[in-house]
């Protein structure tokens, strides 16, 4: 999941290696929210940052959220997994 400033946005909208996914989350002022979803065993968390930075933009938060060992259980149970991990 990423904070970052409308330059920021857009970088991340571009595409960032590693990355397969980009959903918005909300904004709050000049910040949005986004959930960046990453390819299986990468973690794009610097090379979110080098685009960000790259467009001149901003990064106020950045971290990985990692499923919950019971999500990852029902997911199986269930059928097809989700698209890689969540950065």
């Amino acid at each position: 999941q990423a904070e970052v400033d409308d330059a920021g946005y857009a970088a991340v909208q571009r595409g960032v290696t590693g990355t397969s996914r980009i959903d918005l989350l909300g904004t709050d002022g000049a910040w949005t929210r986004c959930r960046i979803w990453a390819d299986p065993g990468i973690d794009p968390r610097s090379a979110v940052l080098e685009a960000v930075l790259a467009a001149g933009g901003r990064l106020r938060e950045l971290h990985a959220q990692r499923p919950a060992l019971e999500d990852v259980f029902r997911a199986k149970l269930s059928g097809p997994s989700a698209p890689g991990d969540r950065a």
